[in-house]
């Protein structure tokens, strides 16, 4: 009677131990599964941080462009109005220049 108890006590003792490496083995498999995931998140929070500041560089990037479009419509209307003075000098040389030939001829 002593012996099969023993041989049920023992058989539940290695059930027991199969349960326990069975459990410590998902216990590893999880914390690695653990610091994997703490891994990734802690990426994922810096491209988080990094990602952040894209609105603000959109917006001083847009101003920007809003400002050198300004400055090219101002740079525009003065070469047009030096063009236009340049065009008068032109006109004005070419009239002396006709004034001159006129009077040594």
């Amino acid at each position: 009677m002593m012996s099969r108890m023993m041989t049920a006590k023992a058989k539940e003792l290695d059930q027991l131990q199969a349960m326990f490496d069975e459990e410590s083995s998902n216990r590893v498999r999880l914390s690695v599964q653990l610091e994997e995931a703490q891994q990734r998140m802690a990426s994922l929070q810096s491209q988080l941080a990094r990602l952040s500041s894209l609105p603000d560089q959109l917006t001083a990037a847009q101003a920007e462009i809003q400002r050198l479009k300004f400055d090219s419509n101002v740079v525009t209307g003065k070469s047009s109005q030096l063009e236009e003075r340049m065009s008068g000098c032109v006109c004005v040389i070419l009239n002396l220049q006709a004034l001159h030939h006129k009077r040594r001829a």
